[in-house]
């Protein structure tokens, strides 16, 4: 795996696409996670100073001195049925859930639920207890969302109830968070949106990264043509910027390193020239010294070596001549796609 990762990152091709995916993606999910948190946030916020101000609307509708001395038996009464229907009303109005009261002590005084009798103890209020002690201090307050066991999304709020001048209870609202499931909803579609999103930004990676890639590929071949001595062709890097630039260079330096050449053959076959003309003649004269000196003498040998390193030094010379002459060209097949 390792060298599997480490094969597709010595390109850089495959670094910018890598980069750029990860980019978007970063970036994408960032701004999701935010919009989805802010979103979230501010409609929970909102959801909350509508359940409180349903509350307050509650305590407008009723006659909260008459409200708080509702004892158990008082629900058959025609007030507390007169009572019970203008909060249903409310409830129906406002499409909150439940709107009940319920005095100091947790027990109910009015509920739009059907069979909660006055004097009923809600067993729930023991998980809203700080929130229920703050209304009963008169601090109006609103729970966070929670789930029921029918997996839906509540919130409560509570204001104080207020009769004779004094906090004699609690008036409270249920509302479902039925806003969360269109947001969960939404969610999947921006999950969506953003794969689709990443993919797009990946190919226009690519797009770009082949504008990079391709003229540092070209370049990487004309050097390693111009390092195994082929000078021939020109190196064209059509590209604009810095890469264009450095294929403008490389160019410069191909036509330097050609000229250096053809100076150098220049002044080898100028110099190859110059000095086959002394040289024949040493060899004329070193043939008829040989030729003149018995071989039984001494300075017969020297006459022949003499010949023998004029051989060498011919040799030597040919082969400048050689490398300064202008090669033929060479055909051989080649693809022109």
């Amino acid at each position: 795996m390792y060298f599997m990762l480490r094969r597709i990152t010595s390109k850089i091709q495959n670094k910018l696409i890598i980069l750029f995916g990860i980019f978007c993606l970063t970036i994408f999910s960032v701004s999701g996670v935010l919009h989805y948190w802010y979103t979230e946030s501010s409609l929970d916020e909102e959801l909350g100073k509508k359940l409180l101000a349903v509350a307050q609307a509650a305590g407008l509708q009723i006659n909260n001195d008459l409200v708080a001395r509702f004892s158990e038996g008082d629900e058959k009464g025609r007030t507390y049925r007169n009572f019970k229907k203008k909060l249903i009303d409310l409830r129906d109005a406002t499409e909150v859930e439940r709107i009940y009261i319920i005095d100091t002590t947790g027990a109910s005084l009015l509920d739009t639920e059907e069979g909660v009798s006055v004097g009923y103890v809600y067993p729930f209020l023991k998980f809203n207890q700080f929130e229920f002690e703050r209304s009963v201090k008169g601090l109006p307050s609103h729970t966070v969302l929670f789930e029921t066991f029918d997996g839906k999304l509540y919130k409560t709020a509570f204001v104080p109830l207020i009769a004779n001048q004094e906090i004699s209870g609690v008036i409270a609202v249920d509302g479902s968070a039925t806003f969360l499931y269109l947001i969960k909803r939404i969610e999947w579609h921006l999950i969506t949106v953003g794969i689709v999103g990443v993919l797009v930004s990946i190919m226009i990676g690519f797009y770009f990264a082949r504008t990079i890639s391709n003229p540092v590929q070209q370049l990487m071949e004309e050097a390693e043509e111009i390092g195994s001595g082929k000078l021939d062709g020109p190196i064209e890097i059509k590209s604009k910027d810095e890469i264009g630039f450095l294929g403008k260079t490389m160019e410069k330096m191909r036509q330097n390193i050609l000229k250096r050449d053809q100076y150098l053959k220049t002044m080898l076959a100028g110099v190859a020239h110059e000095l086959r003309n002394p040289l024949g003649g040493i060899e004329i004269y070193a043939h008829l010294l040989n030729k003149e000196i018995p071989e039984l003498d001494a300075t017969h040998s020297h006459s022949k070596k003499i010949i023998r390193e004029v051989d060498v030094m011919k040799k030597i010379l040919t082969d400048f001549l050689e490398f300064a002459r202008p090669k033929d060209p060479m055909p051989e097949m080649c693809s022109i796609q």
